[in-house]
């Protein structure tokens, strides 16, 4: 999909010096959509460098129809149950006010920011325009979503997604290789034919009110995606052009932590495997797992920027080497358990996690956060550093082992119970 701020300014620069920014020929006549549509697709085949295998849809959708076919795909893509496992994860980790339906807000982002998108289930492109004629605008979204159609093609987009639609950190880190090829794509055809449409995004970079007013995790994910994403891929194209990018997408990035952090893709560096224990029975049977994923380093970071700043959370995330949770509820009243296990890479990232998200969780809660001695955690042997604080029923429980940092967010106080099973 193409958001309305897709182009960072450090990418933009470096592409205007590559390519000097020529402006499309005056044409005598105005040709027709069909017609512009057939040349925006020769002129991206060009310049992405691959060829269409067979034709692709291209349709035109109304704002109106928009949001009744974002709800569609929606409720397609994702189960109550899974929707209702978002819900209490973002609620519980202070993501998101307790009672904000993430569900109606991400509709509600998408329609706003969405001019075009292109779906790998029916193959189709759809431009978002009242119009049914290509603005500048809607040209370049053609271009971008040109770009996704030929991915496609030649990758699968849809059964990669699939591969990874139970690791959200690799799902985000696969989405910025997506949309970080289609938005170097879309600048290079803005840059050479449609320079206009560069000025027009711009003037309207304030007109997006909803995203501007999501919580921190909702702006960070979605604009992930086009911003980091293709500053993950500019050296690589200005170095190796469209065969540096093909490479790529023969070896996709597996975390956000190698897109945020590009050397770690190039050195091979993979995340690390971390099981978690029996946790459900040491709970009890009246709690369920209704979810088991990781965080990745951009959530991470997220999760400390969004009650502390942004410096503290890059440094506390920066040395991120894997993780995994697994998140309970207690049907009967509601009450969670989170239970997360983290590896880093150094002895001393470990501790600046450790350290800035209990900063965090006093951003959170304020003067109402109080210390508990530790000893109630029942925890074997000697951690280099534990701690445990309630803030009215939400608690919670950090273990510091060396390169391993285990942490339980809860608000019934049995979620004390699993910190111990966490440590390595």
């Amino acid at each position: 999909m193409v958001a309305r701020r897709l182009l960072s300014i450090l990418l933009l620069l470096i592409l205007v010096a590559l390519v000097g920014g020529a402006p499309a020929s005056t044409m005598l006549a105005q040709p027709s959509v069909d017609e512009q549509l057939d040349q925006i697709q020769q002129r991206v085949t060009q310049i992405r460098q691959l060829d269409f295998t067979t034709p692709v849809q291209r349709e035109f959708m109304s704002h109106d129809a928009l949001r009744a076919y974002n709800e569609e795909t929606f409720y397609r893509d994702n189960s109550p149950e899974e929707l209702d496992a978002v819900q209490t994860l973002l609620e519980t980790l202070g993501y998101i006010p307790k009672g904000l339906d993430i569900t109606s807000l991400l509709l509600d982002v998408l329609s706003e920011e969405v001019l075009g998108f292109y779906d790998p289930q029916t193959k189709s492109i759809y431009v978002i325009s009242d119009e049914g004629r290509l603005s500048p605008d809607e040209t370049v979204t053609f271009a971008h979503e040109m770009t996704h159609a030929l991915q496609d093609q030649h990758w699968d987009l849809h059964a990669q997604e699939r591969a990874r639609q139970d690791n959200n950190d690799q799902t985000l880190a696969f989405r910025a290789l997506e949309e970080g090829d289609a938005v170097l794509s879309q600048t290079l055809y803005s840059l050479r034919y449609v320079p206009q449409a560069i000025a027009d995004s711009a003037a309207e970079a304030g007109s997006t009110a909803l995203l501007d007013a999501s919580p921190l995790i909702v702006r960070r994910e979605l604009l992930f995606p086009y911003e980091d994403g293709s500053n993950f891929l500019v050296n690589p194209f200005l170095t190796g052009s469209w065969d540096a990018i093909d490479a790529i997408w023969d070896n996709p990035p597996t975390s956000t932590a190698q897109i945020l952090h590009p050397d770690k893709y190039f050195a091979g560096q993979q995340p690390v495997e971390l099981p978690l224990p029996d946790l459900a029975s040491k709970l009890g049977d009246e709690w369920k797992l209704i979810d088991d994923d990781n965080l990745g380093e951009l959530d991470i970071r997220t999760l400390i920027e969004q009650f502390v700043d942004r410096s503290t959370a890059d440094k506390a995330a920066a040395g991120w080497a894997g993780d995994h949770y697994e998140m309970f509820r207690r049907d009967s009243d509601g009450a969670a358990v989170f239970a997360f296990r983290s590896a880093w890479d150094t002895e001393t990232d470990a501790r600046e996690f450790f350290d800035a998200y209990k900063r965090a969780a006093a951003g959170r809660h304020g003067t109402e956060l109080q210390t508990l001695p530790t000893s109630s955690l029942n925890l074997t042997g000697h951690p280099d550093d534990a701690w445990l604080a309630q803030a009215g029923s939400f608690g919670h429980a950090l273990a510091l082992d060396g390169t391993d940092v285990a942490l339980v967010v809860f608000t019934d106080p049995v979620g004390a119970s699993v910190l111990e099973a966490l440590r390595p």
